[in-house]
């Protein structure tokens, strides 16, 4: 629902307008100003209600100026404090708004960001450091966080293949001849699927010297690594190919998770059950299994959750 108002607005904290944000009603207006005179308390209030508001997921496209009612002077305790309130305020209006093109462009309209900063270049560059201090926090963690999950379930997967490798020569040396055919007959598949997979995935390679490395490396299950690491450095979909390194690699978590992990667990867990005492080796295998599944499993709903709030216009916290 779209409303437009064209008199003076009612205040944010009217019953109306908190009802309108509440139900996710949405407007075109912009606000005329937030002004610190005749009381200060009433624009740290509003700004506030806002970034509550966007914080709690509610969208807009509502625009409200930030004036203190001075003249600013570069350097000034008001410049600083200026400066503090636009910069929240920018990435305050980025979290909640519709659609984020069409709010910036209001954004520097209302906010005259141009003329201000053009007739004051020391303001743009406190406004530069100070959305740089803000930005590098969640920047920093983000990249951090994808290396520190890639590296983990790395670890997990190769962990896991090194652990069901052992156990094929623990079951030989127990005995325990069904457990070790079956085994066997699990790793072979999981290969196998792998080197389909890849000859799938690399339609597109017309060198045959290349397309039988990359055959090669899948049958020796260096898949994780590589494309792992072609999804760490931002690695750019082939020319032809059908999936990114990151859609390679999700591809390839899927056939060990469905092929391997889970077939595997199976297999241990009836072993175990089997035997007359639990040793270290087949425990610390279940574990391995049972982790990289796990991690496969939340890595793969998270990405499609991911990818569908993207697709939404009205912000990180609505539905279809």
């Amino acid at each position: 629902m779209s409303t437009k108002v064209s008199a003076q607005p009612p205040s944010i904290s009217s019953p109306r307008r908190r009802r309108s944000i509440e139900n996710g009603e949405t407007s075109e207006v912009v606000l005329d100003s937030i002004t610190a005179s005749p009381s200060a308390s009433k624009a740290t209030s509003t700004t506030t209600h806002r970034r509550r508001s966007a914080a709690n997921g509610i969208t807009t496209n509502r625009v409200e100026k930030i004036d203190n009612g001075i003249n600013l002077q570069p350097n000034s305790a008001s410049s600083e404090l200026y400066v503090t309130e636009l910069v929240s305020d920018y990435i305050s209006s980025i979290m909640a708004a519709d659609h984020v093109v069409t709010k910036m462009a209001d954004w520097l309209t209302v906010q005259d960001f141009t003329s201000k900063m053009s007739a004051n270049p020391l303001l743009l560059g406190s406004f530069m450091a100070r959305l740089s201090e803000q930005l590098v926090t969640p920047l920093k963690l983000s990249r951090n966080g994808l290396m520190m999950r890639l590296l983990f379930s790395l670890a997990c997967s190769y962990g896991d293949m090194v652990t069901d490798i052992l156990m094929l020569n623990f079951y030989h040396t127990t005995g325990d001849e069904t457990s070790f055919n079956r085994s066997s007959i699990i790793l072979t598949i999981a290969i196998a699927m792998h080197v389909v997979n890849t000859i799938l995935t690399n339609t597109h390679i017309k060198k045959k010297r290349t397309l039988a490395l990359r055959i090669v490396q899948a049958f020796l299950c260096l898949n994780p690594a590589i494309q792992t690491y072609g999804k760490w450095s931002g690695n750019h979909r082939e020319e032809g190919a059908y999936l990114s390194p990151s859609g390679e690699l999700y591809f390839t978590k899927f056939i060990e998770v469905l092929f391997e992990a889970l077939p595997q667990m199976v297999v241990q867990l009836e072993a175990m059950m089997r035997a007359e005492s639990l040793e270290p080796l087949p425990l610390a295998s279940l574990i391995f299994s049972i982790i990289t599944a796990g991690i496969v499993i939340t890595d793969a709903s998270i990405t499609v959750e991911r990818t569908l709030m993207t697709d939404q216009l009205r912000g990180p916290y609505s539905c279809w």
